[in-house]
């Protein structure tokens, strides 16, 4: 989607890695926040678990601490794989994919202002039929509103879909979570901002999706996550798919977006305009 293009202010990006955990209460710089405080100890466990089940170092070092924590709750037994894509935001004022060379498509754009991560992990075996938990993470390299878009507190909208082969997991309703996350723009500490609104803001039997509220002075981050089963058991390898989409409001009026969920297709729609970023991952099981 076009719009006027300011120049961005790039702050401190790979900062994922440290924030979460342990939280204190503080409304030094925003209502209804949460200044982020990491307890390093239990982190470096909680690491340590998840390097064990096969996550890599640097998957871990790039992964929220309360995305870490769920991972384990939910009993993640091995790790299967992670794919990134990256975007930014061209001279037009379109996000655009970056190539696989790391560069903007004209060449001469070497930063990424969003980046999706899908990853995929197995959980046990249940009933002889295989489940998986399924996260996404999405992170601003820069405060949103400096793009040109808003300096408003407009909601995104992000998804999650799976293939016809699964269903929700029965066995953990489906482990739905979302953690949204700020680095405040003028102090530069780390907020934890809101859950999505607890419960998923869509469900279907294709997915889920759910609405992230946009801080203008923030730099936004955060993950989603669910639980899928696939439908039959199996003896043979077989692969499937998993799909995640993120859409940015980028309205003028800010009258939201809409999404549509089906088995591996995420639609967004809406009377507004809205920039969209995607990712899969294909498994085999």
């Amino acid at each position: 989607m076009k719009k006027p293009v300011l120049k961005a202010l790039i702050l401190t990006t790979g900062l994922l890695g440290v924030m979460g955990g342990t939280a204190s209460a503080s409304s030094n710089e925003s209502d209804q926040t949460t200044l982020i405080v990491v307890d390093k100890v239990k982190e470096k466990k909680l690491d340590q678990r998840l390097q064990a089940l096969g996550f890599p170092f640097a998957e871990l070092a790039s992964m929220p601490y309360d995305m870490k924590e769920h991972l384990i709750n939910q009993g993640v037994v091995k790790y299967i794989g992670t794919e990134k894509r990256e975007f930014y935001y061209d001279f037009d004022g379109t996000l655009r994919e970056k190539d696989p060379s790391g560069t903007g498509i004209e060449g001469t754009i070497d930063l990424t202002d969003l980046s999706l991560v899908i990853t995929t992990s197995q959980l046990a075996t249940m009933n002889s039929k295989k489940r998986f938990t399924v996260t996404q993470k999405w992170e601003w390299s820069n405060t949103v509103g400096l793009n040109g878009d808003t300096y408003l507190n407009y909601v995104d909208k992000i998804g999650l879909s799976y293939s016809n082969d699964f269903d929700s997991d029965p066995y953990t309703n489906g482990g739905y979570a979302c953690s949204h996350s700020g680095q405040h723009f003028f102090s530069g500490n780390h907020y934890w901002l809101s859950d999505c609104g607890g419960r998923p803001s869509d469900i279907s039997y294709g997915g889920v999706g759910w609405n992230v509220d946009i801080r203008g002075d923030y730099r936004d981050y955060g993950w989603s996550a669910m639980n899928v089963v696939a439908k039959n058991t199996s003896d043979w390898n077989t692969s499937t798919r998993f799909l995640t989409k993120y859409a940015h409001d980028t309205s003028t009026s800010g009258v939201g977006v809409g999404l549509n969920i089906g088995f591996f297709s995420l639609n967004f729609t809406g009377n507004g305009s809205w920039d969209e970023g995607s990712a899969q991952k294909t498994i085999w099981y």
